[in-house]
């Protein structure tokens, strides 16, 4: 009877192993941290999803396309459902509260979003980036504009390039940072008078074997061979954050890319180290 019962403890133990090494395998992705050196280690994982929703599950007509950004406010969920050109707020609980699709000028002309990218909450006003309608917008609980920002005239603003908002940012000053497509010099930045006023932190161009051969040829080539080849400029940001005095921002990982997780103050330099907090 004993040699039975210790087979038994012995078989659940060994289960308990399995199953852990099961969840171990399920994780959706490894974690790591920074050792001294600034060099990434394998690390437990701090984070896990705890559910998964669809649009089905939000109740939402035609569920969810393309949705690039989410936003919490106080106890309201906000999407850029960008695919369906419109931006969905929820309650706490994942109930539908408000959709906006059209949006009314102060002359009281209605357009529609035209796949909206990033959404921001400040008091009571929902700022949007309505990436194809080429602009920022600020809308109040009716759906009219209180506030418009465009591409800025200004000779800082690449030659060429379309103003495609993609993620907008508040701050308690209401100055107002944008991240558009194309622009690597950083956030577009406007003051509370709707101001251009330069481009805020911005990634530094990363030192890669590709961009020393660059150099290399360039220190050869005549004047006009330099101008045909390829510049090489930062990565974008892909999204961002606002807490306090600081903006969090992360970029697209490349084949030699660090910083992708960074944490600008207010003069928009990285204080975020490999050996740093994060809060």
């Amino acid at each position: 009877m004993k040699k039975g019962i210790r087979i038994l403890a012995l078989a659940a133990c060994l289960c308990g192993l399995l199953a852990m090494g099961a969840a171990a395998v399920e994780a959706p992705y490894s974690g790591y941290t920074y050792n001294y050196y600034g060099k990434s280690v394998p690390a437990p994982l701090a984070y896990v999803p705890g559910d998964t929703l669809y649009g089905e599950d939000l109740g939402v007509e035609g569920g969810l396309r393309d949705a690039r950004d989410l936003l919490v406010s106080g106890e309201s969920i906000y999407i850029a459902d960008t695919g369906h050109n419109r931006v969905l707020q929820l309650d706490k609980n994942y109930r539908l509260v408000r959709t906006i699709t059209e949006v009314t000028s102060p002359t009281g002309k209605v357009t529609a979003l035209s796949e909206p990218s990033g959404v921001f909450v400040k008091d009571g006003l929902v700022y949007i980036a309505d990436t194809k309608n080429n602009r920022i917008i600020a809308v109040d609980e009716g759906g009219r504009i209180v506030r418009t920002l465009k591409k800025p005239n200004s000779t800082l603003i690449p030659k060429g390039v379309d103003f495609l908002p993609t993620r907008v940012l508040v701050d308690y000053g209401d100055n107002v940072y944008v991240i558009c497509s194309g622009y690597y010099q950083g956030f577009v930045a406007y003051n509370a008078a709707d101001e251009f006023t330069g481009f805020y932190g911005g990634n530094e161009v990363q030192l890669s074997v590709s961009m020393l051969s660059m150099q290399f040829w360039k220190s050869i080539f005549s004047k006009e061979q330099r101008e045909s080849l390829q510049r090489a400029v930062p990565v974008e940001y892909s999204g961002a954050h606002i807490v306090g005095d600081f903006i969090y921002t992360c970029s697209k990982m490349t084949q030699n890319s660090t910083g992708e997780i960074q944490k600008l103050n207010p003069l928009g330099v990285n204080i975020l180290t490999p050996t740093s907090s994060v809060g």
